[in-house]
Protein backbone atom coordinates (compact mmCIF):
# COMPACT_ATOMS: atom_id res chain seq x y z
CA UNK A 1 0.00 0.00 0.00
CA UNK A 2 1.53 3.15 -0.66
CA UNK A 3 2.22 6.29 1.35
CA UNK A 4 0.54 9.35 1.46
CA UNK A 5 3.50 10.80 -0.32
CA UNK A 6 3.46 8.76 -2.76
CA UNK A 7 0.19 8.75 -3.73
CA UNK A 8 0.42 12.92 -3.72
CA UNK A 9 3.30 12.03 -6.34
CA UNK A 10 0.90 9.91 -8.57
CA UNK A 11 -1.11 11.99 -8.57
CA UNK A 12 1.15 15.16 -9.70
CA UNK A 13 2.96 12.82 -11.91
CA UNK A 14 -1.30 12.01 -13.73
CA UNK A 15 -1.56 15.76 -13.62
CA UNK A 16 1.78 16.35 -15.19
CA UNK A 17 1.28 14.12 -18.01
CA UNK A 18 -2.35 15.58 -18.67
CA UNK A 19 -0.69 19.14 -18.85
CA UNK A 20 1.63 17.69 -21.00
CA UNK A 21 -0.37 15.71 -23.26
CA UNK A 22 -2.71 19.09 -23.81
CA UNK A 23 0.27 20.78 -24.70
CA UNK A 24 0.65 18.45 -27.33
CA UNK A 25 -2.60 18.71 -28.42
CA UNK A 26 -2.34 22.25 -28.56
CA UNK A 27 1.10 22.26 -30.27
CA UNK A 28 -0.66 20.01 -33.15
CA UNK A 29 -3.83 22.54 -33.11
CA UNK A 30 -1.35 25.24 -34.07
CA UNK A 31 0.20 23.22 -36.42
CA UNK A 32 -3.06 23.23 -38.54
CA UNK A 33 -3.90 26.73 -37.46
CA UNK A 34 -0.62 27.96 -39.22
CA UNK A 35 -0.84 25.67 -41.95
CA UNK A 36 -4.31 26.80 -42.81
CA UNK A 37 -2.87 30.57 -42.63
CA UNK A 38 -0.01 29.74 -45.09
CA UNK A 39 -2.49 28.13 -47.48
CA UNK A 40 -5.43 31.40 -47.28
CA UNK A 41 -2.03 33.67 -47.94
CA UNK A 42 -0.46 31.40 -50.74
CA UNK A 43 -3.93 31.40 -52.46
CA UNK A 44 -4.00 34.99 -52.24
CA UNK A 45 -1.02 35.42 -53.79
CA UNK A 46 -1.91 32.88 -56.83
CA UNK A 47 -5.55 34.94 -57.53
CA UNK A 48 -3.27 38.28 -57.14
CA UNK A 49 -0.42 37.24 -59.65
CA UNK A 50 -3.12 35.81 -61.92
CA UNK A 51 -5.38 39.40 -61.75
CA UNK A 52 -1.98 41.33 -62.47
CA UNK A 53 -1.43 39.54 -65.42
CA UNK A 54 -4.76 39.91 -66.91
CA UNK A 55 -6.04 43.56 -68.22
CA UNK A 56 -7.93 45.94 -66.63
CA UNK A 57 -11.39 46.89 -67.82
CA UNK A 58 -10.78 49.59 -69.52
CA UNK A 59 -14.00 52.13 -69.89
CA UNK A 60 -12.76 53.84 -73.28
CA UNK A 61 -15.95 56.37 -72.69
CA UNK A 62 -14.46 57.49 -69.08
CA UNK A 63 -10.81 58.42 -70.10
CA UNK A 64 -8.90 61.32 -71.51
CA UNK A 65 -6.12 61.19 -73.58
CA UNK A 66 -3.11 62.67 -71.37
CA UNK A 67 0.02 61.88 -73.98
CA UNK A 68 -0.06 60.23 -77.48
CA UNK A 69 2.20 57.71 -79.17
CA UNK A 70 -0.06 55.58 -80.86
CA UNK A 71 -2.28 57.35 -83.63
CA UNK A 72 -4.63 55.44 -86.15
CA UNK A 73 -7.70 56.35 -88.71
CA UNK A 74 -9.87 54.16 -89.60
CA UNK A 75 -12.75 55.54 -92.11
CA UNK A 76 -16.64 55.03 -91.32
CA UNK A 77 -19.78 54.85 -93.48
CA UNK A 78 -22.99 54.06 -92.00
CA UNK A 79 -26.02 53.81 -94.64
CA UNK A 80 -29.19 53.51 -93.64
CA UNK A 81 -32.03 52.80 -96.31
CA UNK A 82 -29.42 54.25 -98.59
CA UNK A 83 -29.23 57.07 -97.10
CA UNK A 84 -25.51 57.99 -96.02
CA UNK A 85 -25.52 59.19 -92.03
CA UNK A 86 -23.68 61.82 -90.62
CA UNK A 87 -20.93 60.74 -88.27
CA UNK A 88 -20.89 64.16 -86.20
CA UNK A 89 -17.52 66.05 -85.53
CA UNK A 90 -16.60 66.48 -81.77
CA UNK A 91 -17.59 62.72 -80.99
CA UNK A 92 -15.19 62.08 -77.71
CA UNK A 93 -14.03 65.56 -77.52
CA UNK A 94 -15.56 65.79 -73.62
CA UNK A 95 -14.30 69.13 -72.93
CA UNK A 96 -11.14 71.26 -74.20
CA UNK A 97 -8.93 69.46 -71.56
CA UNK A 98 -10.24 66.16 -72.03
CA UNK A 99 -10.67 64.13 -75.34
CA UNK A 100 -11.15 60.47 -75.39
CA UNK A 101 -9.02 57.90 -77.10
CA UNK A 102 -11.49 57.70 -79.81
CA UNK A 103 -12.94 60.80 -81.34
CA UNK A 104 -13.90 62.43 -84.30
CA UNK A 105 -13.06 66.11 -85.73
CA UNK A 106 -15.03 66.78 -88.71
CA UNK A 107 -18.40 64.94 -90.25
CA UNK A 108 -15.90 62.87 -93.07
CA UNK A 109 -16.33 60.14 -91.29
CA UNK A 110 -12.43 60.00 -90.09
CA UNK A 111 -12.06 58.41 -86.87
CA UNK A 112 -8.74 59.64 -84.69
CA UNK A 113 -7.96 56.05 -82.43
CA UNK A 114 -5.27 57.81 -80.47
CA UNK A 115 -3.14 56.43 -77.07
CA UNK A 116 -0.28 57.01 -75.17
CA UNK A 117 0.48 53.01 -75.95
CA UNK A 118 -0.50 50.64 -78.60
CA UNK A 119 -3.42 49.03 -77.76
CA UNK A 120 -6.39 47.23 -79.69
CA UNK A 121 -9.40 49.21 -79.50
CA UNK A 122 -12.62 48.08 -80.92
CA UNK A 123 -15.86 49.58 -83.58
CA UNK A 124 -18.22 48.91 -80.52
CA UNK A 125 -15.70 51.40 -77.85
CA UNK A 126 -16.18 54.23 -80.27
CA UNK A 127 -20.15 53.59 -80.44
CA UNK A 128 -19.67 53.65 -76.58
CA UNK A 129 -18.01 57.08 -76.49
CA UNK A 130 -20.63 58.21 -78.98
CA UNK A 131 -23.71 56.79 -76.91
CA UNK A 132 -25.20 55.12 -79.77
CA UNK A 133 -25.67 51.93 -80.31
CA UNK A 134 -24.14 49.25 -82.24
CA UNK A 135 -24.37 45.25 -82.55
CA UNK A 136 -25.12 42.18 -84.50
CA UNK A 137 -28.65 43.23 -84.65
CA UNK A 138 -28.36 47.20 -84.55
CA UNK A 139 -27.44 50.36 -85.47
CA UNK A 140 -27.97 54.14 -84.18
CA UNK A 141 -32.30 52.97 -83.95
CA UNK A 142 -32.33 50.53 -86.63
CA UNK A 143 -33.33 47.38 -85.68
CA UNK A 144 -32.33 43.98 -87.67
CA UNK A 145 -35.68 42.30 -88.57
CA UNK A 146 -37.47 39.96 -90.71
CA UNK A 147 -37.44 42.75 -93.70
CA UNK A 148 -34.34 44.22 -92.62
CA UNK A 149 -30.69 42.90 -92.87
CA UNK A 150 -27.75 44.82 -91.16
CA UNK A 151 -24.03 44.22 -92.81
CA UNK A 152 -20.48 45.34 -91.83
CA UNK A 153 -17.74 45.32 -94.72
CA UNK A 154 -13.76 46.10 -93.71
CA UNK A 155 -11.97 47.08 -96.90
CA UNK A 156 -15.18 45.73 -99.15
CA UNK A 157 -14.84 42.06 -97.07
CA UNK A 158 -17.87 40.93 -95.12
CA UNK A 159 -17.11 40.22 -91.40
CA UNK A 160 -18.97 39.62 -88.67
CA UNK A 161 -16.91 40.99 -85.99
CA UNK A 162 -19.36 44.34 -85.66
CA UNK A 163 -19.00 45.50 -81.93
CA UNK A 164 -15.66 43.50 -81.84
CA UNK A 165 -13.71 44.78 -84.65
CA UNK A 166 -10.21 45.66 -84.05
CA UNK A 167 -9.74 49.11 -85.34
CA UNK A 168 -7.03 49.39 -87.91
CA UNK A 169 -5.34 52.31 -89.61
CA UNK A 170 -6.72 53.14 -92.77
CA UNK A 171 -9.51 50.55 -92.75
CA UNK A 172 -12.40 51.08 -94.61
CA UNK A 173 -15.38 50.48 -92.25
CA UNK A 174 -18.95 50.17 -93.78
CA UNK A 175 -22.08 49.61 -91.95
CA UNK A 176 -25.14 49.07 -94.15
CA UNK A 177 -28.55 48.42 -92.87
CA UNK A 178 -31.25 48.22 -95.83
CA UNK A 179 -34.45 45.89 -96.43
CA UNK A 180 -33.68 42.32 -97.67
CA UNK A 181 -33.65 41.53 -101.21
CA UNK A 182 -37.01 39.62 -102.38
Amino acid sequence: MPTKREQRLTEQAKVKETFVLDDAKISGNKIYVWAGLGALVLAGMVVFFVKAGQPTPFNVAGVCLSAESFHIHPHLSITVNGENQVIPKGIGVASPTCIRPLHTHETDGVLHVEFEYKRDFTLGEFFQVWGKTFTKDQILDFKKDATHDLTLTVDGLPTQDFDNLILKDQQKIVINYSAKAK
